[in-house]
Formats: structure tokens, C-alpha cells, sequence
């Protein structure tokens, strides 16, 4: 009977039931074909199967413990058809969990380290196909999911936090340190094929299913299959919601996942919902798309909503400080020390109260694989933080120097402070004041915490960045005051080009539409279109303003057959209806009209506005569009400072020089309307005004970019082609001959005595001969040469910052020093001044000189606009009942983790723009695209937010981030810290002025 059961019983029952055994046996296989090894495993099913149902004992299981080692050779056979383009292996699947041989090939190790063996075999088992069918079989759906995501996320080479980051959110149990470790030591190839039997098993879970209901998506996650599921099944069919809470460990209460939070955040963030709103309009979306209003456990209260934002924001800081760690202080590959800057900027919201904002610069974290110790300092992405958007103690600079140093130390890491490098301001004395004494506070806060703030051997000073696009506003409103005259705030009867502008805009905007349809009508017969668009006139908004001008002078270049401009017979019609159009007969309209038609028929006025237009079009534009470039490293604009030493020099300064000249060829379109003009007299004027005005901008221009050419910004000119390497000479001439001062001055340096000595060492400067030619006499002394030498050496004051900043930057040191001697030997540079990517091409040559420069102003700004906007979107979010707490937390997530989510979105519709035009609206489906892009941002983003970091956060931190402890501090804690300090300096002044009396 026995000899029967193995021939011939045997045989049949693995071929005619193949498809049920865990051992696998292609269709159309011979007996012939099959090895004797997978009858045993076939049999040993069957034993198993008895020994389930208690038909036989289990000890008749014993015979299969250990299979013949001489059936290796049998099972390593093909049993797949000849012509089979797969490599060759073993007919037993190698998800069978129940041979051993097979597991010994399957589970090898890259360590083969021998006491994880045992687990590494045993976790291989429990990947097999059998085996996974069998844990769903038996109930154990999330142990199926969590093994999914574990030997996904090892064979990714990711970590174990990030597994079971992923495995806790979808309400699976986080996997063992063991038995990740035994997952991600499984060879990479075999995990690979392991991973596919997931695959297998969706198919089969979907095989048993009826029709399309429940199926499981091929690419979804097993894991999140399941929570769906559980979620459906549990609440008696209703429609699916979102399990926004868990039980906490602490106390065993419900409380608000933090994922959770953070999508709750964004939405009221972004969208500007009020607190108390947002509850209810929740659940109007839920009746929207789940038929029916929320229950209570699945949506949060207002002030749970609350208590969560200040949490969230904690988080923020701490990842930001982690980040920040990695990036500032002496990260480079050379030891340069990577410095953060302030922006800074005062204003008035709604209760009249001064608010002082204050914007950090950091750096994204996320996006940088690479090892912290680089080069390429200046390819990290820069980002903007906001600190704060409150009001100081004070209205002086020393008050904003308070504010400044209490919101640094209560979000900056303590490790990060002291490289502070300085600030980027406009051109205001007390801005520039704050700057300094905060930099001042922060030195003696270093003191007295005793933190290391000497920065190669001396005391770091504030290194202030000038606005240069507040530079470029200053120029073009001289040059415009200059030549059409101030405009009188208040005065609309005023006979200015500019408030032509506003007259305009005044009247066309009653009724567009009956404004253009005149247009239209003027224009019938004469073959020609027109599309009246206008704009408010804004102060300080020269490219609004000029391009309008620039519009009104095209409607005034067309003469109808009556001979009026379009703008005067516009301006005739306009007056005629009078107020009818708003169905009331208006004075002001008719009287507005009236001035119009006059001003319409000026050639002062029409010179006026082609040079308004002008100065935007041939100048501001040109600045402008440099301001708001990426640069040529950075991902994101406002971060230029490196660059702009070349659009000074290569545009700016000749601009205003060569129109100073030939103020003509620079104002092509205002010079030939000035040659028109019949009246001598009136010509002669206007080119007096115009040459004055170019006057005003050029000398606008020097004064406030002198700063440029003094330390410490005078060495961001080093990489210019031309002018580098002659400044270099002349610093090494200055350190040379005009450093040895007076000793008994607080000023007096000696270079050879005055350098600190560090681990690098420094540069010799006495040991000229490997210096570039510097000692040159009066008669030979170029005067390209001799100009800079007398801007460095104008004063004592000027010599000893210089001498200062050279040792702050740690060009004195030795690993420099080679490189500084090359470049100031140039004469004539290789490299193009009017390069696209001068920087690109200065560090291929002096990657060290680059890297010594970049490391303290790439993170610089540019410009302080950004601080302009978070004003602007402080006027728009602020309400007198907004805490203080509050606006910073919907500030800091507005500028900084949602421009990088807007950014994506817009450059999805950028890249299908056609590059011929010039502006294009977006397709309906395009918005759907990043609309739907706006969600999976937001499910990404909220991965971050796991309950595991919280464990992961400082104790002090833990402390701060307790509901029971943000409540006792309350939201309005700032506005009694701020109603504590005033009222003390209040006092503090009262006293004062008593002891004076």
C-alpha cells in the first residue's frame, strides 16, 4: 500500500490540487518532471492538514523536521519548459515556508553574521507565500501589513523610525528592532522577490471577493487595505472617516493625532479660516461627501484646534534647529564658518501699534542627501523663517534689538546663535542701529552662557547688507521728483503725470464696460484696436506705474480723423455722459474728465510719462528681474548677494554714468519727444530737467552704495574678472605699508602682530614676492588701481575694518592662501565679466577663495522685501482678537513651509507654458492637477507629524509640547509678557525722570 500511495496516489493528488499547495508546481508539469523533493513537501502538507483536524497525532509531523540533505540535488531541478527565459532555479517556490534547504538559499545574509541567523531565517519564512496566505487566513491581517511595509522600507535602505512611522499611521504595531534588523539582513535580491509575494497575495485576497466590491489596489499597501477595512466594518457599513485620534499612553484619553493637526493647520492657514468656523464648515463637508454630519469622535473641538497649533509649531523649531545644526557654524570642507542673517522691518496694523517683523534665513532639510561637509555651500536651499510679527518694547532701534535677541533665544539652538553673520536692511540710520546692537546683546548673552562666539581669533562685527532693491526705488523716485515734480499727497486737481494716471483709472473704473465700448467706437473706421486697462497709481510702485504710462502714451499716439488723441476724445466722451453711467449725474466725473482732456493735450505732460516709462523699462526692470532671480546656485530667490557686486558693476553704476553722458541714447524715447517741441525755451528746460534728474539718480546711487565698497562687502567684489584681483593687490598694499598706525591708537593694527594664530595658521602678507605687483610709485601707479587704494584707505576707521573683516572671514588662513596669491597676480583675466554664470566660473578656479566667501553671505538676502510681505500678509490676517502666538505661527507656516508647496504647484503649469508668450492663463484642468497636487502635498508633509516625535523630543521640549501645559500658559501669554514689559520700562523711565528733577 505504501509503494501504491508513493507512485501513484501521491503523484495524482500534488498534480490534480497544485494550485493548493504552498509548494509551487507549474501547470501542464509532467510526473516525470517533478523531483522527489516536492512530493515529500507535498505529503508533509497533507500530514499537516490531518494533524490540524486531530485525525492523526502530531508527532507524526517528526518525520519531516529535517529533509535529506542528498534531496538538494533533486530540488535545485527545472521543472519550467526548456525555452524559459528565466534563470534557473529551484520548482519549489521560494515562498515555501517549510523547506529548509530552500531556506538556506533564500535566506542569506550580507553581514553572515551567525547569531541573527535564526531570525533572519525566520522572518524570510514568515515573507513566503504560504506563510503570508496563511496569516491572512488565520486573522493576522495587520502582522501581513507591517511585514509589507518593514521589507519594503529595508529593501529602500531606509531606517526603522521611518518604518514604523509609516506602520503606526495606518494602525498597525510597530515592528521590533530585531526583526527589522533580520528583515533588512536578508539579502537585497532575494528580499526583492519576497516583496513580489504581496503581489500574489493581493491577488488572491481579491479572488475570493464578489464581483469589484473591495478589492485591493495593485499598488496600495496591505496595511491601509486593512485600516480602511476595519474602519468600514466596525461602524455597520456607514461611509469611511478619517480616525483623527488615539489613545494616549500617558493618561489613556483620546487625543488628536498629530497628522491630523497638521492638515487641520494648513486648512486654516491657507485658507484663512477662523477657528471657531472651522468645526462647523467641517461638518457641512462631511454631509457633502459622506451624506451624513460627523460624529463627535470624529472631529476636534475649536479649542483643541487651539491648544495644537503652538504644539505643532514647537516641532517645527526643533526640526528646524536640527537642521540648523548641520548647516551653521564651521560645516564646510575647509572649516569656513556658514553664517544665518536677520531681516528686519517695522510697520502699523489695525490698532496703530508699531509691529516689528523679523525673518530669519535658514535652509531646507529634506532636500540635502549629501554629506554637511561640502563645497558647495551656496547649493544648499535657502529658506525664510519667520520669528516674529510683534510689537517691541520701545519704538527705538535698542527696543527692536530686545525683541530680536528674545525670539533668537527662544527658537534658534544654542549652538547656532553666536554665527549670527549680521542683517540685510534698507537705508534707515536705526535699522542699521539694530543690526549692530543686536549683534552686540548677542555677544554678551555668548558671555555670560558661556558659549563660543571668537571667530578665527576675533570678535565678530555685524556685516549689514544693503537693500539694493530699496537702492534702486531711492534712484528712480530722485530722478522722478527731479523731473516732473513732487505729487502733493491729497491733491487730485494736481496738473502731475502721475495723477493723469489716477484720473484715468478713476474714471474708467466706474463702468469698464461702458468705458471701452467709447473706445471701441472712436476707433471704428480707422482699422486700429485699443484695450483700455488701468492701474491705481501706487507710490513706490514704479513698474505699475510705468508700464501704465507707458499704455497712456501708446492711446495718446493715436490721432483720430478729428484730429484729438484717442485719450482727449475718450476724455471728451467721458465728460459728456457725465456720472450717467453710474445712473446718477456725477460733478467730480464730468470736472475729472474735464482735467483729463486737458492734461491729454500737454507735452510736458506726454514727455513726463515716456520718462517714467523709461526708467522702469530701461532700468527698474532690468534690476528688478535681477532681484527676483534664483541666482546661480540657489533654489529659491532673494538669496543674489554674492551677485549683486556684478550687476553693480556691469550695469548699475554704468547705466547712471553713461546716461550722465549721452542722457539721450539712455532716454531714446524722452530725448526725441523733447526734440519735438517748437518753444527753444521749453526744449532747453526740459532737457535741464532731464539731465538733472539722471543727475540726482546718479548720485542717489553712490551714497547709498558706498557701503559696497567698504569692508566687509568689498570682498564679494574679489570674484569680479576685472576689478578682484586689483582690489586684492591694493588690501595687500594697505596691509603692507598702511596697517602699522599709530600705537597709541584704539585703531592701530600690525598685521604681522595683530593676526591670531589658529590651528590653520595664516597668511604671511610680509612675504610680498608671491603677492601680485603691489609697490607701485606715483608715476607707474595705474589709476584703475590707484582708485581703490584711495576708497580702502580713506580714514583709519576704514583701514581697520578691513584688516578686521579679512581676519573675521578667515582669509588668513593657511588653506586660502595659495589661491588668494594666484588671483592677486591676474592681470588680465580669462573669464568673462559679462558672463551668465560669473560665479560658476570664479569657483572653478578658486574653489577655496569661493568657498571662504560664500560660506558667510550665501545665506544672506539680497533684499528685505520678503519682510515687506510678511507685513502685507500680516495686514491681511491680523484682527484685534488674534493672539500675538497665533499670527507668528500662521506667519512662520505661510513664508516658509508653504511657498515651497506653492512653488511645486506653480512650476507644474510653468513647464506646460509655451515659451513664446509672454503671460498665459491656466487651463481648468490644470488647476484640477494642482489642486489635487495640493492634497498629496499635504498627505506628504503630514508624514513627519508620527506620534513617535514626540518621544524623540528633548524633555524640555516634551514638557513645553503637553496639551495640560499649553493650556496653563495660555494663547494670550505673549500679550501679557508684552503688557509686563512695558509697563516695567514704563516705570523704569518714570524713575529716571524723577532722579533727573
Amino acid at each position: 500500500m505504501s509503494a501504491l500511495y508513493e507512485h501513484d496516489h501521491l503523484p495524482w493528488i500534488a498534480l490534480h490540487y497544485s494550485r493548493y499547495w504552498d509548494v509551487t508546481i507549474p501547470p501542464n508539469t509532467t510526473v516525470t518532471a517533478i523531483p522527489s523533493a516536492v512530493f515529500e513537501l507535498v505529503k508533509q502538507e497533507i500530514v499537516n492538514l490531518f494533524v490540524k483536524m486531530f485525525i492523526i497525532p502530531s508527532s507524526a509531523l517528526e518525520q519531516f523536521t529535517v529533509l535529506r540533505r542528498s534531496t538538494r540535488t533533486s530540488v535545485d531541478m527545472e521543472i519550467e519548459p526548456s525555452n524559459s527565459r528565466k534563470r534557473k532555479h529551484s520548482p519549489i517556490s521560494e515562498d515555501n515556508s517549510t523547506s529548509l534547504d530552500d531556506d538556506d538559499e533564500e535566506t542569506e545574509t550580507e553581514s553572515g553574521a551567525d547569531g541573527n541567523v535564526d531570525l533572519t531565517k525566520a522572518m524570510s519564512i514568515q515573507l513566503d507565500k504560504g506563510e503570508l496566505k496563511k496569516l491572512w487566513t488565520d486573522g493576522e491581517y495587520k502582522r501581513v501589513g507591517c511585514l509589507e511595509i518593514a521589507a519594503k522600507e529595508a529593501h529602500a535602505g531606509n531606517d526603522l523610525p521611518a518604518a514604523n512611522s509609516k506602520i503606526t499611521m495606518l494602525g498597525g504595531t510597530a515592528i521590533s528592532i530585531a526583526e527589522f534588523d533580520a528583515i533588512k539582513s536578508i539579502k537585497k535580491s532575494i528580499l526583492g522577490r519576497k516583496i513580489k509575494n504581496f503581489a500574489d497575495l493581493k491577488e488572491h485576497i481579491n479572488s475570493g471577493l464578489p464581483g469589484d466590491l473591495f478589492h485591493i489596489g495593485k499598488n496600495q499597501l496591505v496595511l491601509e487595505y486593512v485600516n480602511h477595512g476595519l474602519r468600514y466594518t466596525k461602524t455597520s457599513g456607514e461611509c469611511l472617516s478619517q480616525e483623527i485620534h488615539f489613545i494616549s499612553k500617558h493618561n489613556n484619553q483620546k487625543e488628536l493625532r498629530l497628522d491630523c493637526a497638521h492638515m487641520i493647520r494648513h486648512i486654516i492657514i491657507c485658507y484663512d479660516i477662523s477657528l471657531s468656523k472651522f468645526a462647523g464648515l467641517l461638518n457641512c463637508f462631511g454631509c457633502l461627501l459622506f451624506g451624513r454630519p460627523l460624529r463627535d469622535d470624529e472631529f476636534p473641538s475649536t479649542s483643541t484646534i487651539r491648544l495644537h497649533i503652538p504644539r505643532l509649531t514647537t516641532i517645527d523649531i526643533y526640526f528646524a534647529a536640527l537642521v540648523d545644526k548641520e548647516t551653521f557654524g564651521y560645516t564646510t570642507k575647509h572649516g569656513f564658518a556658514v553664517l544665518w542673517y536677520l531681516i528686519t522691518d517695522d510697520t502699523v496694523h489695525l490698532s496703530k501699534r508699531k509691529h516689528h517683523g523679523v525673518i530669519r534665513t535658514g535652509r531646507y532639510g529634506e532636500d540635502d542627501d549629501d554629506d554637511s561637509n561640502d563645497t558647495d555651500i551656496m547649493e544648499r536651499q535657502p529658506r525664510f523663517i519667520t520669528l516674529t510679527s510683534s510689537s517691541a518694547v520701545g519704538t527705538d532701534a535698542e527696543a527692536n534689538a530686545n525683541l530680536n535677541m528674545k525670539v533668537m533665544i527662544e527658537e534658534i539652538h544654542r549652538d547656532v546663535l553666536p554665527f549670527l553673520g549680521g542683517g540685510t536692511v534698507d537705508g534707515a540710520g536705526s535699522a542699521r542701529k539694530e543690526i549692530i546692537d543686536t549683534m552686540d546683546k548677542l555677544i554678551a548673552y555668548c558671555k555670560e552662557n558661556e558659549i563660543d562666539y571668537i571667530r578665527y581669533g576675533v570678535v565678530p562685527r555685524s556685516i549689514i547688507i544693503q537693500d539694493f532693491f530699496h537702492i534702486d526705488n531711492v534712484a528712480i523716485n530722485g530722478a522722478s521728483v527731479i523731473f516732473s515734480g513732487d505729487s502733493e499727497r491729497g491733491n487730485s486737481r494736481q496738473f502731475h503725470p502721475l495723477q493723469l494716471c489716477q484720473s484715468i483709472h478713476d474714471v474708467h473704473s466706474v463702468d469698464p464696460v461702458a468705458s471701452q465700448n467709447i473706445v471701441n467706437k472712436l476707433l471704428v473706421g480707422t482699422g486700429k484696436t485699443y484695450k483700455l486697462k488701468t492701474n491705481r497709481e501706487r507710490p513706490q510702485c514704479w513698474r505699475v506705474n510705468g508700464l501704465f504710462a507707458l499704455r497712456i502714451i501708446e492711446m495718446m499716439g493715436i490721432t483720430l480723423a478729428d484730429g484729438n488723441n484717442l485719450l482727449t476724445s475718450w476724455a471728451i466722451e467721458m465728460h459728456l455722459i457725465g456720472g450717467k453711467v453710474a445712473g446718477v449725474d456725477c460733478q467730480w466725473m464730468k470736472q475729472t474728465a474735464s482735467e483729463i482732456a486737458v492734461m491729454s493735450q500737454s507735452a510736458a505732460i506726454k514727455i513726463s510719462l515716456a520718462f517714467e516709462a523709461e526708467l522702469v523699462s530701461n532700468y527698474f526692470d532690468i534690476t528688478n528681474a535681477d532681484h527676483a532671480r534664483k541666482g546661480e546656485f540657489q533654489s529659491r530667490s532673494g538669496f543674489v548677494t554674492m551677485g549683486l557686486p556684478f550687476l553693480l558693476l556691469n550695469f548699475v553704476v554704468p547705466f547712471w554714468r553713461g546716461a550722465k553722458d549721452k542722457p539721450k541714447e539712455y532716454f531714446p524715447r524722452t530725448g526725441a519727444l523733447i526734440d519735438e517741441l517748437e518753444d527753444e525755451e521749453l526744449k532747453k528746460l526740459k532737457m535741464e530737467q532731464l539731465e538733472a534728474a539722471i543727475e540726482c539718480g546718479l548720485e542717489k546711487v553712490s551714497k547709498n552704495t558706498e557701503q559696497f565698497f567698504k569692508a566687509p562687502l568689498i570682498f564679494l567684489l574679489l570674484p569680479h574678472p576685472v576689478e578682484g584681483p586689483r582690489i586684492l593687490r591694493m588690501m595687500v598694499r594697505i596691509f603692507k605699508w598702511d596697517t602699522d598706525l599709530d600705537s597709541d591708537s584704539d585703531s592701530a593694527f600690525d598685521v604681522n602682530e595683530d593676526y591670531i594664530h589658529d590651528e590653520h595658521d595664516f597668511v604671511d602678507i610680509e612675504r610680498d614676492e608671491e603677492w601680485g605687483y603691489w609697490k607701485h610709485s606715483d608715476d607707474t601707479w595705474p589709476k584703475e588701481e590707484k582708485v581703490w587704494y584711495d576708497i580702502l584707505s580713506s580714514d583709519k576707521e576704514t583701514i581697520a575694518d578691513l584688516v578686521h573683516y579679512w581676519q573675521q572671514l578667515g582669509l588668513h588662513r593657511n588653506c586660502v592662501r595659495a589661491e588668494l596669491m594666484k588671483l592677486s597676480k591676474i592681470v588680465v583675466s580669462t573669464r568673462d565679466p559679462y558672463s551668465k554664470h560669473p560665479l560658476k566660473d570664479f569657483k572653478e578656479e578658486f574653489p577655496i577663495i569661493y568657498e571662504a566667501l560664500s560660506a558667510p553671505f550665501c545665506f544672506s538676502a539680497s533684499n528685505s522685501r520678503i519682510v515687506e510681505m510678511l507685513h502685507s500678509f500680516a495686514r491681511q490676517c491680523v484682527r484685534e482678537q488674534t493672539p500675538i502666538e497665533f499670527l507668528a505661527s500662521k506667519m512662520r507656516y505661510l513664508i516658509d513651509n508653504e511657498y515651497q508647496n506653492r512653488k511645486e504647484r506653480r512650476d507644474v503649469f510653468k513647464e506646460r507654458a509655451d515659451p513664446t508668450k509672454r503671460r498665459q492663463k491656466a487651463k481648468h484642468l490644470d488647476r484640477k492637477e494642482t489642486q489635487q497636487m495640493e492634497g498629496e502635498q499635504l498627505l506628504n508633509s503630514s508624514m513627519k507629524y508620527s506620534q513617535s516625535i514626540l518621544e524623540e523630543l528633548p524633555d524640555e521640549l516634551k514638557e513645553k509640547c503637553k496639551i495640560r501645559n499649553i493650556a496653563n500658559r495660555g494663547v494670550r501669554n505673549a500679550e501679557k509678557e508684552y503688557e509686563e514689559a512695558t509697563n516695567q520700562a514704563w516705570e523704569e523711565k518714570r524713575t529716571k525722570k524723577l532722579q533727573r528733577t
